[in-house]
């Protein structure tokens, strides 16, 4: 990444110092700076930071392991016809062919697949909470370092944003289940479980659903008030 010189004397200037990478797209800039303790000059570079969107599912790849046991992995491996190793003439050559056969096995008993992974985030939460947080926690290491009183203000001030954004998203988000799941008892408690609310027969619930009537009853005022602002 670096190609200006990085070491200079009286008579030469060397690129000596270096930053190596295989993916160059993912860095904004590079360059070098002047330290004044040092005949080399610092390197730096900035690399690209690609925030994932909120709620996605990312896919990874695993081996699968539904067909394999150890009796069948022992079995293929006897099957393979192995050469005598001490008689190579380079280990790495021994070393390959070895790695080559025994992948051979495992790929055909684990192999390869794709898997998606669901994403714990919430539903209504989106990049401008997420962003929301990261700025109150920064505010809250300011004052943890600091201490000082306009500092508390400040973190105080981007808390009570965040709960009130929150809060916000939640109400939103609920109002568009219930007019999509009204009418759909199963759907519609799936969505109030994910919120946190729990069953009628539960010690200390604070919702309910009559599924014969399609109708949302409250034993706590808290949820009244929730639910009469949407």
């Amino acid at each position: 990444m670096i190609t200006s010189p990085t070491h200079t004397t009286q008579n030469t200037t060397t690129l000596l110092d270096h930053i190596l990478t295989n993916s160059s797209d993912r860095t904004s800039q590079t360059g070098t700076v002047e330290i004044g303790i040092s005949d080399h000059l610092l390197t730096f570079c900035t690399r690209k930071i690609t925030r994932t969107k909120s709620y996605d599912h990312k896919y990874i790849r695993i081996r699968s392991l539904k067909h394999y046991t150890q009796e069948k992995y022992i079995q293929a491996l006897k099957e393979i016809n192995f050469p005598d190793y001490t008689k190579f003439d380079s280990v790495d050559e021994a070393y390959d062919d070895f790695i080559a056969k025994l992948t051979e096995v495992i790929d055909r008993l684990a192999p390869i697949k794709k898997v998606r992974i669901k994403n714990n985030t919430q539903e209504w939460f989106d990049d401008e909470i997420h962003s929301a947080i990261q700025n109150r926690d920064k505010r809250f290491s300011v004052f943890k370092r600091s201490r000082l009183y306009e500092d508390k203000v400040a973190f105080k001030r981007i808390q009570n944003h965040v709960q009130s954004l929150i809060k916000k998203r939640k109400k939103q988000f609920m109002k568009n289940k219930l007019d999509e799941n009204l009418g759909k008892p199963r759907e519609l408690w799936k969505t109030l479980k994910s919120l946190g609310f729990s069953k009628t027969n539960t010690p200390g619930s604070k919702i309910g659903l009559e599924t014969n009537k399609d109708e949302i009853y409250f034993d706590s005022k808290e949820n009244s008030e929730f639910f009469s602002q949407i």
